[in-house]
């Protein structure tokens, strides 16, 4: 169990998700040519890990996958809302994911921020909170 196959089952869907959108994802640490029109970046934010038992056995793997829609400066906020409400759609509440053996289960809705803005784009963060855990 690692933080690698829960990266990559969060990725994964986000990644079969976006090119049915015909939408760019780029992922940490991973260059890509900037796309013109609205395009993904996702970040794995894992917290600290715990255990909740007395033989240690037990881990919970918990944290945010943040997915920033990335969209045109002053254009207006319609294309970037649209892609976070479908965000939310995908990443629902008490989703279920199954990699490797295990569950990884969204704890809460898809939470956006407050726009932003970054040099000619307009950025809304999209907070995803995730949870595994392992026996």
């Amino acid at each position: 169990m690692s933080d690698k196959t829960i990266r990559a089952a969060l990725e994964s869907k986000l990644g079969t998700w976006a090119a049915t959108q015909s939408l760019t994802v780029q992922y940490q640490n991973a260059p890509i040519a900037q796309p013109s029109g609205t395009y993904l970046r996702a970040w794995y934010l894992p917290a600290t890990r715990s255990s909740q038992d007395v033989q240690g056995i037990h881990v919970l793997y918990s944290g945010i996958f943040q997915i920033d829609v990335v969209g045109v400066e002053n254009v207006g906020t319609g294309t970037v809302a649209t892609v976070v409400e479908n965000i939310a759609g995908q990443f629902t509440n008490n989703l279920s994911i199954s990699a490797s053996g295990l569950t990884i289960r969204i704890i809460g809705p898809a939470s956006p921020r407050v726009g932003e803005y970054e040099q000619g784009r307009y950025v809304v963060k999209v907070s995803i909170p995730y949870r595994c855990d392992t026996i």
